[in-house]
């Protein structure tokens, strides 16, 4: 039997699976809000997405695990 630890871990990655270049956008984008080359509507707007897009990539994560066990 697996230990709880391992299987969390396992899971903990499975679910974040994709979600690294998104974290860099991310960062990106909250660089140039505070820099000043986007305006605060452009920057809200560019968050949204990247934040629908974590949601989408974590949904798809979750399916492909309940998929598996």
């Amino acid at each position: 039997m697996k230990d709880d630890r391992s299987v969390r871990v396992k899971v903990k990655r499975s679910l974040k699976k994709g979600l690294g270049e998104l974290d860099r956008k991310v960062r990106d984008v909250i660089r140039k809000y505070e820099r000043g080359e986007i305006a605060f509507e452009e920057y809200l707007r560019l968050r949204m997405e990247l934040e629908l897009k974590r949601i989408k990539i974590v949904m798809e994560n979750l399916r492909r695990l309940s998929k598996a066990g």
